[in-house]
């Protein structure tokens, strides 16, 4: 048996790391790596719920290329029926939008949508581990425990289907804290 990972602080840094690492590997070799960032996946859309992924890909085209306004996520070159459009009316995700415009003067268009289904593994490993820790798990717990969280979104299709709702790492640092604090 393998002994507990200290919950303490340092305990739940060093899972949280772990569970990064686990979920920098499972991207590495299950997704093809960095080539979520330039994939033409993201302008050939052919999934039967394709049509989230195409708005929000259109709305962070024009969004990065527009000029900067406020409300801070308008894009008045993405129109709806009801008037200009704003970033998040549709299903691009707004952070990951706001990063691919801060980047776009220097180094031009990224792919916020492969940004994303990069940081996603990794924030899910990283969540997992550390609230596996938070509960006493083993070291091989806290592998496991990023290893199942990570392969989520690649399992239920997510990642392909709605990227947008790929993550859970947000309510699984929650877990986490309420194990903390029982």
């Amino acid at each position: 048996m393998t002994p507990a990972v200290s919950a303490g602080e340092t305990g739940g840094r060093r899972a949280a790391l772990i569970g990064a690492l686990v979920g920098t590997l499972y991207m590495l070799i299950a997704w093809g790596g960095l080539s979520w960032l330039t994939s033409p996946y993201w302008s050939t859309i052919g999934f039967p719920d394709s049509n989230d992924i195409a708005s929000g890909v259109a709305a962070t085209a024009h969004f990065i290329r527009a000029p900067w306004e406020l409300p801070l996520f308008a894009v008045p070159t993405f129109a709806f029926e009801s008037g200009p459009g704003i970033v998040v009316q549709t299903n691009a995700m707004p952070l990951m939008a706001l990063v691919a415009k801060l980047v776009y003067p220097l180094i031009g268009e990224i792919n916020a949508m492969g940004l994303w289904q990069l940081i996603v593994p990794i924030l899910q490993g990283a969540a997992a581990a550390w609230a596996a820790a938070q509960m006493g798990a083993s070291r091989l717990g806290v592998v496991g425990a990023a290893l199942i969280a990570t392969g989520y979104g690649h399992f239920t299709q997510k990642m392909a289907v709605h990227p947008m709702l790929a993550t859970h790492a947000l309510p699984i640092v929650i877990l986490g804290l309420g194990a903390g604090i029982a």
